[in-house]
């Protein structure tokens, strides 16, 4: 049975790592700070894998294919795309039978992700498990999603489909006992009229 046993957000701006001597020394230390809490947060839950959902930033896709989202169901995931983040490159151990899994039940919901062996993680996904799964021990199905290139997802079909709808409507039936974290990043931008 597929259980959710926590979810967190979390800022995915890439000067977190890659220049945070950029920062106030007292702002840089509260969001180092958060982030501790949230990885003690997610190693007390102890899940077997993290649903970790970030936009889509060209590592992947570019306008000749942008699919509205796109769950990652390898094996492997090599990341970051930016050397300058100063977080080693390297793969990171994927949850393939999660991906496939989640991939399915949206299947029989009539919702048709794309779904890809081969996703390379950008740091919508690699600053916020740079903090949150150190040493990449614990296995990742990342989801990408278009949010910046029109014609976009409507907001209605993205909270009708996310990792936790699924695993809440659809845990019982899953061929396997595991646990999954999603993980979806907050807004880069920091004014309240128009995020991103």
């Amino acid at each position: 049975m597929a259980e959710l046993v926590a979810a967190v957000a979390a800022s995915h701006a890439p000067l977190i790592t890659g220049s945070p001597e950029s920062a106030e020394p007292a702002q840089k230390d509260r969001v180092y700070a958060g982030m501790a809490a949230l990885r003690a947060e997610l190693e007390e839950a102890r899940p077997d894998a993290l649903i970790v959902c970030s936009n889509e930033h060209f590592a992947n896709f570019f306008l000749d294919n942008f699919p509205p989202y796109c769950i990652g169901v390898g094996d492997r995931h090599l990341g970051p795309a930016e050397d300058w983040l100063r977080i080693e490159r390297g793969p990171l151990l994927g949850h393939p039978e999660l991906g496939r899994w989640l991939v399915e039940r949206l299947l029989a919901d009539d919702f048709d992700p794309a779904f890809s062996a081969d996703l390379c993680l950008d740091h919508g996904v690699m600053t916020v498990l740079h903090f949150l799964n150190p040493g990449w021990r614990v296995p990742v199905v990342p989801i990408v999603q278009n949010w910046g290139v029109a014609p976009m997802p409507r907001s209605a079909a993205a909270t009708g489909w996310g990792p936790a709808t699924v695993l809440t409507r659809s845990g019982a039936g899953s061929p396997w006992r595991g646990r999954s974290v999603g993980s979806p990043p907050v807004s880069s931008s920091t004014s309240p009229s128009r995020p991103g």
